[in-house]
């Protein structure tokens, strides 16, 4: 057997593994051996066919769940209150983060001090089922929007709503074709 070896030295990621350096350990899929110290890791790689590699790949089913960095959580949560039946709850980790949630969608907004040029670069996308109630709930309170068609995915093109909050995130709404 053919092994490539790699070494890992105080780093938060690697190969899709991850190095805890908390608990100082290293999670592996199996194909890997940690050869090392708590500090120090040597991994050995076993050598793989391009076919391994393929049949190896993980087919992701969906996004679960991310988080938007804020300036402000509560104008962030006044202005989702507005539009959507979302639920929002302190995150038992973090007095900073609100966890948002509906029945089918969950995901966290932080506060954070970084800059607009960083935050304008944020987009979250929601499904819905009807985009012409989006378009009037946003007329009926002020907001202003953007509309089109995506269609150059191999799967899921969709019709769509777009719309910037007070951080200049990207809010969309989105119907499947």
């Amino acid at each position: 057997m053919q092994l490539i070896y790699a070494f890992v030295y105080g780093c938060s990621h690697f190969h899709g593994g991850k190095y805890d350096l908390q608990r100082t350990r290293y999670y592996y899929s199996g194909n890997e051996q940690a050869l090392g110290s708590d500090r120090y890791l040597k991994i050995a790689f076993r050598k793989r066919s391009a076919q391994e590699y393929i049949v190896a790949m993980i087919t992701p089913l969906e996004i679960d769940h991310t988080t938007l960095q804020v300036s402000d959580l509560k104008k962030t949560k006044v202005h989702l209150q507005a539009i959507f039946n979302f639920q929002f709850h302190t995150d038992p980790k973090s007095e900073n983060m609100l966890a948002v949630e509906s029945e089918n969608v969950h995901f966290f907004i932080q506060k954070s001090d970084l800059q607009k040029s960083f935050l304008e670069k944020q987009h979250i996308s929601f499904e819905i089922k009807n985009l012409d109630e989006i378009k009037e709930k946003l007329k009926e309170i002020g907001i202003e929007y953007e509309s089109g068609t995506f269609s150059a995915f191999k799967y899921k093109n969709y019709h769509w709503v777009e719309w910037r909050d007070h951080d200049g995130i990207r809010l969309e709404c989105v119907q499947k074709i």
